[in-house]
C-alpha cells in the first residue's frame, strides 16, 4: 500500500458514475479524497479526477475476484467505525500463488486504514505513519521498539476494484521491506516518487468475522511474520519470577538444615609421594589409610580430596567398609593438573580437587581403603578429609534443574515456533536441517 491522505473533515456526499469501459455504475464513497476507482464489473481502473473518467488500466482477461468483505460494508475496529471502500489483490513476481488482499477502510474523521488478508488466511490492521524509522543492518528502530528485517521484495497489483487515494493500476509495482516485532510489522513501500511506511498489527480471523458480520472465515495456516507467539513475553516473565522464588526457598531450606545439623570432621590424612608409591605398589590388595566411627541415623559422608601436582595426575579409588557388618561404599576419581605455553599463550587443564559423597551410610566403625595410580616420575601429595552431614549444594542445584522443566518446555516450544516463523524469511537466523534437494 502507498501513502494515505490524512482526513479530519467530512467529505461531500457520495456519488456514482458510469464505467467508461462497460457502463456499470461505479460508486465513489469519499469523493473529496478519491483519485482512482476500480469497476467491480469489468475490473477497469478509472481516474476519477480526469475529464471523462480516463481508464488507467483494464483487468487481465475475464478474471474477476469477489472480495470476502463487500465494498461499502461498515465495521467497528480499534474503537472506530470504518467503511470498506477499496479492494486490491497483490502478489510478489515469481510467487503468484502467495497473493494477499488489501481492503482500504475509510472514516471521514480519521482518514484511511488498511485491512489485509494473506493467501493462508492471516489478517492485519494497518495504518501508515509519517515518522521515518531509523536503522542499520538487519534492525529497524521505530518509536522505541526494534524490528528485525524479515523480507525485502516487490509487490505487484493484479486486481483492483473500489476507490483509492492515488492512481493505482493493475501491474503497478513497488519495492517492499517488512520488519517484525510481533504482533507488529513495520513495512516500507517505495516507488520512484515516494517512500511510505506503515505499521501492521496482527488480527484474529474471528475479530474480522464479528466486526463485519461475516460467515465463518477459514482458519489461518502456518505462522505469519508478525503472528504473536502463544507463549508470549509475559508468560516468560511470570515463569522467571516463580522460578526465582522457588530457588530462593531451596537455598533458605538448605541453609536452615545445615545450621541444625552442622558438618563434622571424621578424619584427615595426608600422603606424600613415597606413601602414594607404596600404596600403588600393593597391586594385590588395598591399603588402609584410616578409620572413623559415628553413631545415630544413616547419613551422608563427604570425602574431600586435594592433591599437590605438577603436570601429573593421581587416580584415587576409595572403599568405605563397615568393620562389623561388611557394608561397603565404593567410589573413585582422577585428580590432575597440567599447564604450559603454546602459540596462543599460557593454558591450564585438569582439577586437583574433588568432593565425593557416600549417601545413606549407617552407624558403625569404618575402614577407609584406597588404591591409587600416579605418574611415578612426578612428585605428588594427596590429602583426604572425611566429614559427616556435609553441606551438599549439588542437591540444591539438582532440585533447581528439576524445577526448570516448565520454562524449558515453554522455551523449547517458543524456539520451535520462532524457527517455523523465520523459515519463511531469507534472513532466517535459525539453523535448519537441509532438505533432500540440497
Amino acid at each position: 500500500m502507498v501513502g494515505e491522505t490524512g482526513a479530519r473533515r467530512v467529505p461531500p456526499k457520495a456519488f456514482s458514475f458510469d464505467c467508461p469501459s462497460c457502463g456499470a455504475a461505479v460508486p465513489v464513497l469519499a469523493p473529496s479524497l478519491t483519485v482512482a476507482a476500480g469497476c467491480a464489473q469489468c475490473g477497469a481502473v478509472i481516474d476519477v479526477q480526469s475529464e471523462g473518467y480516463r481508464i488507467l488500466s483494464r483487468a487481465a482477461g475475464a478474471r474477476k475476484i469477489i472480495p470476502l468483505i463487500e465494498l461499502g460494508a461498515k465495521a467497528k475496529l480499534r474503537g472506530q467505525t470504518w467503511q470498506a471502500i477499496g479492494f486490491m489483490r497483490r502478489f510478489e513476481p515469481g510467487y503468484d500463488d502467495e497473493w494477499w488482499d488489501e481492503y482500504l477502510l475509510f472514516n471521514p474523521y480519521f482518514g484511511y486504514r488498511w485491512l489485509t488478508r494473506t493467501y493462508n488466511e492471516h489478517w492485519n490492521f494497518v495504518r501508515t505513519v509519517k515518522e521515518q524509522p531509523q536503522g542499520a543492518g538487519r534492525v529497524v528502530d521505530f518509536q522505541g521498539k526494534s524490528y528485525s528485517i524479515f523480507h525485502v521484495g516487490t509487490a505487484e497489483v493484479s486486481y483492483v476494484i473500489g476507490e483509492f487515494y492515488w492512481r493505482v493500476e493493475a501491474g503497478e509495482k513497488t519495492a517492499t521491506l517488512d520488519a517484525i516485532a510481533p504482533p507488529l510489522m513495520l513495512s516500507r513501500e517505495k516507488t520512484d516518487d515516494e517512500e511510505v511506511w506503515s505499521i501492521a498489527e496482527s488480527m484474529k480471523a474471528s475479530d474480522v468475522e464479528g466486526a463485519f458480520k461475516l460467515g465463518k472465515l477459514p482458519a489461518p495456516l502456518g505462522t505469519s511474520p508478525n503472528q504473536p507467539s502463544p507463549v508470549g513475553a509475559m508468560s516468560f516473565k511470570r515463569w522467571a519470577g516463580a522460578y526465582g522464588l522457588a530457588i530462593l526457598a531451596l537455598v533458605v531450606a538448605h541453609v536452615a538444615v545445615s545450621s541444625v545439623h552442622p558438618e563434622e570432621k571424621l578424619f584427615q590424612t595426608t600422603l606424600d609421594s613415597g606413601q602414594l608409591a607404596a600404596i600403588e605398589a600393593q597391586t594385590a590388595s588395598e591399603a588402609k589409610v584410616g578409620t572413623f566411627t559415628f553413631s545415630g541415623a544413616r547419613r551422608a559422608v563427604l570425602f574431600a580430596l586435594s592433591a599437590v601436582l605438577s603436570n601429573s595426575y593421581v587416580d584415587v579409588g576409595l572403599r568405605l567398609v563397615n568393620e562389623a557388618t561388611g557394608e561397603a561404599h565404593e567410589f573413585g576419581h582422577e585428580l590432575s593438573s597440567y599447564s604450559g605455553y603454546d602459540e596462543d599463550g599460557s593454558w591450564t587443564e585438569g582439577d586437583p580437587r574433588a568432593r565425593l559423597v557416600a549417601s545413606g551410610v549407617s552407624a558403625g566403625t569404618y575402614a577407609v581403603l584406597m588404591t591409587v595410580a600416579t605418574d611415578r616420575d612426578k612428585p605428588a601429595s594427596l590429602t583426604i578429609e572425611a566429614s559427616q552431614n556435609p553441606s551438599v549444594w549439588s542437591n540444591v542445584w539438582l532440585a533447581a534443574f528439576l524445577l526448570l522443566w516448565p520454562p524449558l518446555i515453554f522455551g523449547g516450544f517458543s524456539y520451535y515456533y520462532e524457527s517455523r516463523r523465520w523459515n519463511e524469511s531469507e534472513y532466517d537466523p535459525y539453523p535448519h536441517a537441509p532438505s533432500a534437494g540440497d
